[in-house]
């Protein structure tokens, strides 16, 4: 029999998300703030387009849902699976959305894929089969989302988010409260094992939900109050110090 130390087991691999679309069916109070696609058409240049869906299209599948996705612009049926590289993951198909509809990515995304030796490493396919997913910032504790194999996948959305808010234009309510208005409400909601930390970015409220087992961004378009706190309240970790 082996004896296996704790050196033994590997380090989690992280990989950044691109690629998710706000859906219809998703109530408003529970999105981070996924972009819709047709917000992010425009114009790319020919040789990195072609390098990106080559790219895209070559990912290695790694998590798979129960039901197909369709295409959030043509309704084109994309696939049930989820692509990695080894750095990032997205959904099957998006190179669909680049291809057919001219839907822009992030530039740092684009750029690793236009390096010559940029494929998968043989490594990696042998090695990336069924791991055990892990979704970064769960506040209401880390559960696992898919089976083990030797290691386990942090999947984090921040860079996503990020990008998303600031390439398409905000759209705030037409009366929304101040900022030290959202900044007070954020502190009254918060307790001593979660906070919402809001600042203003892109013309946004960018809120990091932080508790002891991780961190959620979220992005709130500038709104009133009732809107604020809906948003704000989905995301929050029970209070362990409030009595019924």
């Amino acid at each position: 029999m082996n004896d296996h130390s704790a050196s033994d087991v590997r380090a989690p691999l992280r990989l950044n998300l691109i690629g998710y679309w706000a859906s219809s069916a998703e109530e408003q109070e529970e999105s981070p703030g996924w972009p819709n696609p047709t917000d992010l058409t425009g114009t790319w240049d020919p040789a990195e387009k072609q390098s990106v869906i080559k790219h895209l299209s070559s990912g290695i599948v790694f998590r798979r849902y129960l039901g197909d996705a369709n295409c959030r612009i043509c309704n084109a049926l994309l696939g049930c699976h989820e692509m990695t590289d080894g750095t990032w993951a997205w959904p099957q198909k998006l190179e669909h959305y680049v291809d057919v509809h001219d839907v822009l990515l992030p530039k740092e995304f684009i750029q690793s894929t236009q390096v010559p030796e940029c494929g998968i490493a043989p490594s990696l396919r042998q090695e990336f089969v069924s791991p055990e997913i892990w979704m970064e910032s769960s506040c209401g504790g880390r559960t696992p989302i898919g089976p083990t194999s030797g290691g386990a996948v942090v999947l984090n959305p921040n860079a996503w988010l990020d990008w998303a808010a600031g390439t398409i234009p905000a759209r705030p309510a037409t009366d929304p409260i101040t900022f030290q208005e959202a900044s007070s409400l954020c502190s009254r909601l918060s307790h001593r094992q979660w906070q919402a930390c809001i600042e203003e970015r892109f013309g946004r409220w960018r809120i990091m939900c932080r508790c002891a087992t991780g961190e959620n961004l979220v992005y709130v378009e500038r709104c009133r109050a009732e809107a604020l706190q809906r948003r704000v309240l989905a995301w929050r970790y029970p209070d362990p110090d409030l009595q019924f």
